[in-house]
């Protein structure tokens, strides 16, 4: 299905949503979000899921060249038969601060996907003098869809690192983070197909 015609079915279907399916309680694994440091945040209109991070960082420092900090959440999902549940894009909001050019560099790495399907790997990297928030708009083709009705596991994987070359050179920061203009860290986009 184009994707115009995808946001056309699932404009008709959100406002059922809520009633449509279920996500349940997460689990999560990874340094970066240790349990009840993630809150998930789901609107009303049930069209959106936010993931607000507390500790996904990594810095280097004058006794570590390369620092990752990785997180992995499971979402279980439950639908109605003759339902299945989307994620059209996702959106992460990502600051970095990499001070020179001399190999110092930071990475952000991410995918989502249904229990049981496959999902391409979004990756960004700065490499060159940067010190900025920015918004990271995962278009992931083709569109993450779920099984027809029943349950099923969403799972969010992420990774980010910060390195540099010498010990002595300025240090590299990356975060997933929020504040007054983000109040989220992640956020994904549902729609609904009706199905077989």
């Amino acid at each position: 299905m184009r994707v115009g015609a995808f946001i056309t079915v699932a404009i008709a279907l959100i406002g059922q949503a809520v009633a449509q399916f279920k996500l349940g309680d997460p689990a999560y694994s990874g340094a970066g979000c240790p349990a009840g440091l993630v809150q998930l945040v789901q609107p009303p209109d049930g069209q959106s899921l936010s993931m607000v991070f507390s500790q996904l960082n990594a810095e280097t420092s004058s006794s570590a060249r390369f620092v990752r900090s990785a997180c992995n959440v499971a979402i279980p999902v439950s639908m109605l038969p003759g339902v299945k549940l989307a994620i059209w894009y996702g959106e992460y909001h990502v600051s970095v601060s990499v001070p020179g050019n001399d190999g110092s560099g930071a990475q952000f790495t991410t995918q989502f996907f249904f229990a049981g399907s496959t999902s391409q790997t979004t990756t960004v990297k700065w490499d060159q003098p940067t010190s900025d928030d920015v918004v990271v708009i995962d278009r992931t083709s083709p569109i993450a869809w779920s099984k027809c009705g029943g349950s099923s596991v969403l799972r969010v994987d992420a990774a980010i690192t910060a390195s540099k070359r010498l010990l002595t050179a300025p240090d590299v920061k990356i975060n997933i983070t929020s504040d007054d203009d983000f109040t989220w860290g992640f956020r994904y986009y549902f729609g609904l197909q009706s199905c077989q």
